[in-house]
């Protein structure tokens, strides 16, 4: 497993419209929906990341990828390989998660923690474990603990659902759930980050993406 962490660049208006015209025709137009660049910004950049990793995997021109969508919404690369991904984003920050089983991944910026939303997805021992934590360390346990249930429900592919507080991530397994790993890894300030697998192999660090340089290179393979 991998864990790749790109900084959203201050402009991306020199690539935008270049980077636009290497994905797929559906999620383009998509993105154009968004309303906000930088909501167009933090999916392409991981689209394009992704390919760029199954390029260099596989030995694949651009054009040849091709993705499909799982039932549940969580997309996958159409061929016999063992290649698996995730995608995260929010603020400034892009995470991605390439493994060769299921793997799945959130980054989440840290904001007042909302105990209305604790009480219908966290479990009784989750909720306990906020309840007995100070106002401030109760902000980032809500989200150290929230990242690590949807990291696991993006693994899966299910979804958010009203499921979420019939299994447990305090500990390194999902508790409720068959043999998921889970991961929290810290040190970005303001942000927590998870990462479920199904083998405990996570990476000691995740790997910091200069994204400009990485975004210019891609562009010049596919010219």
């Amino acid at each position: 497993m991998d864990i790749y962490l790109l900084p959203l660049p201050a402009s991306m208006e020199e690539f935008r419209e270049h980077l636009l015209a290497c994905i797929d025709t559906e999620k383009r137009q998509r993105l154009l929906r968004f309303r906000q660049p930088d909501d167009v910004d933090r999916s392409l950049i991981a689209d394009i990341f992704i390919r760029e990793a199954a390029i260099r995997r596989f030995g694949l021109r651009n054009q040849e990828i091709r993705f499909g969508i799982g039932s549940m919404g969580k997309p996958f690369l159409s061929m016999a390989a063992p290649f698996h991904f995730n995608c995260s984003h929010s603020g400034r920050f892009v995470l991605c998660a390439v493994a060769d089983n299921a793997v799945g991944c959130d980054i989440e910026l840290i904001q007042e923690a909302d105990m209305d939303v604790a009480a219908l997805v966290f479990s009784g021992e989750e909720r306990q474990f906020l309840r007995e934590a100070s106002r401030e360390e109760r902000r980032l346990l809500f989200y150290r603990l929230w990242t690590r249930k949807e990291s696991y429900i993006k693994t899966i592919g299910a979804g958010l659902s009203d499921s979420l507080h019939t299994f447990s991530v305090l500990d390194e397994m999902v508790t409720g759930a068959n043999s998921w790993f889970i991961r929290s890894y810290e040190g970005i300030e303001d942000y927590q980050i998870a990462v479920c697998g199904k083998r405990n192999s996570f990476p000691d660090n995740i790997q910091r993406i200069d994204t400009l340089t990485f975004l210019r290179t891609f562009l010049d393979t596919c010219k």
